[in-house]
């Protein structure tokens, strides 16, 4: 049966399949050398001597945000933390760290420190002298997420518009007399 003016083929269905499948393969692999890159551009090291954290919890409280926003930081690590207000140095047992730069009280830990300020001396990896390359893998990345996002809902029209396409279809076989 030859198809009619206008339908929808399986032929056209199969294309818009295989046209998302091949932009996700593609999304995935440049997400993964983007990743590659900027692990290569953190070369650069610092560290930071008693900043401040107000208030230290069980939620926790994160370090500066200028120094986590650096491109590519990484390898954060707690060397020493004292409490604000008498100096008195806090056994490591009573806290914990993210790599994300979030230090906080321990949880089941009853600590004469909790909820106070502490001072925190840290170091870290970051990506400097390369912070362009470094940043355009992240926009990258911002750009593949904003495409990537919509699949779901490319797929959900491709399938209703087949539906509706076969519905036409059956409609205008019976109408034919077949």
């Amino acid at each position: 049966m030859k198809a009619k003016k206008g339908s929808v083929t399986l032929n056209v269905a199969l294309g818009i399949i295989m046209f998302i499948a091949i932009a996700g393969i593609l999304a995935v692999m440049t997400h993964q050398v983007n990743e590659d890159s900027r692990t290569s551009f953190a070369t650069s090291s610092g560290s930071v001597t008693n900043e401040t954290l107000t208030t230290v919890a069980e939620t926790g409280e994160y370090i500066n945000s200028t120094v986590r926003s650096q491109c590519s930081f990484t390898s954060f690590a707690v060397s020493a933390i004292v409490n604000s207000s008498n100096g008195a140095a806090i056994p490591s047992t009573n806290y914990t760290y993210t790599s994300a730069g979030k230090v906080s009280v321990k949880a089941g830990t009853v600590s004469v420190f909790n909820n106070t300020d502490w001072k925190v001396t840290y170091s870290y990896k970051y990506a400097s002298g390369n912070n362009l390359g470094c940043n355009s893998t992240i926009e990258s990345d911002k750009g593949i997420y904003n495409v990537t996002k919509n699949f779901d809902l490319i797929g959900l029209a491709t399938a209703f518009g087949l539906v509706i396409a076969i519905i036409f279809a059956a409609i205008n076989f019976k109408r034919d007399g077949f």
